[in-house]
């Protein structure tokens, strides 16, 4: 950006000329950065600004998934239940049919032996002799 002075110019002038023509070119260099920083802001703002587009679509999915998560749980609570009972069923009828089997067996092929109960009975008595005479 150096504009070259009249040729009757005193050396003074020209000195400070020079100076505020350096100063100029560090002004021009650090707006040329601050231009390129600002642009790099005003790209990030718009890539910003273009994914908070979508921002309530994805709460709202978010919401959804929060949803389906507690129901998840609650159905596996519920299964786990299930299980637990159906654990308990199987023990009940696997010891129903313990039984049932237990008592055909004594029944068909093993028949509970009854004692038999005597009783004696002692009966005494006494007979009266007859008399001799």
């Amino acid at each position: 950006m150096s504009v070259l002075p009249p040729k009757d110019t005193p050396t003074d002038m020209l000195y400070l000329l020079g100076r505020i023509d350096g100063k100029l070119d560090g002004v021009v260099t650090q707006l040329n950065a601050m231009s390129s920083r600002q642009d790099d802001h005003d790209n990030r703002i718009t890539a910003l600004e273009n994914t908070q587009a979508d921002r309530p679509i994805y709460i709202e999915q978010h919401k959804k998934m929060i949803e389906k998560v507690a129901k998840l749980e609650e159905w596996k609570t519920e299964i786990a239940g299930a299980v637990k009972a159906g654990a308990f069923l199987k023990t009940a009828v696997a010891i129903m049919a313990a039984i049932i089997l237990y008592v055909g067996y004594r029944v068909q092929f093993a028949p509970i032996q009854t004692s038999k109960v005597t009783t004696t009975h002692q009966v005494q008595s006494t007979v009266p002799h007859a008399r001799v005479e």
